[in-house]
């Protein structure tokens, strides 16, 4: 055997060069083993490393369609409208931004019967709000014109 070493030298032929790009060098990979059958009853054997229905713990099912956070927002300016005087206001607003998030979330979020309380209770502290500005501006048109004392009739909560 002749090699391209000086005599006496007793290491291996170099390796041969790397097949050109785009090529497999050593045809295709091998195929695994064949198992055996289980017994019945058994769940089939995962090889090392590969974790058994496609993760550890428990499976996981679909996800869970999550409250949106504008209906709980709305829902809650909705029933404090009477004491925050203007909440009303966002309770109607995140009230309709929510339901049609939730229209578009195809199933992934859910709270569209807390963002229609919302626009409701809203939309009630609205009227509320309307008819005692009606109720006042009443008043003071049929009030006596010699009263110059607005809180003579009463109507100023602190005053």
């Amino acid at each position: 055997m002749t090699s391209a070493w000086p005599p006496g030298d007793d290491r291996p032929p170099p390796p041969p060069p790397p097949p050109p790009y785009g090529q497999q060098g050593y045809g295709p990979p091998p195929t695994p083993p064949q198992s055996y059958g289980q017994p019945g009853g058994y769940a089939a054997q995962t090889t090392y490393g590969q974790a058994p229905y496609g993760g550890y713990g428990y499976p996981s099912g679909p996800a869970q369609p999550t409250t949106n956070p504008l209906a709980i927002v709305s829902l809650v300016a909705g029933i404090v409208g009477c004491f925050l005087g203007v909440s009303w206001i966002a309770a109607i607003i995140c009230g309709f931004i929510a339901k049609n998030q939730i229209r578009n979330s195809q199933g992934a979020q859910k709270g569209s019967g807390m963002a229609t309380a919302g626009i409701v209770l809203g939309f009630a502290w609205l009227v509320l709000v309307v008819l005692y500005v009606v109720f006042v501006v009443v008043l003071v048109a049929n009030s006596s014109s010699t009263s110059s004392d607005f809180n003579s009739l009463g109507l100023l909560p602190f005053a």
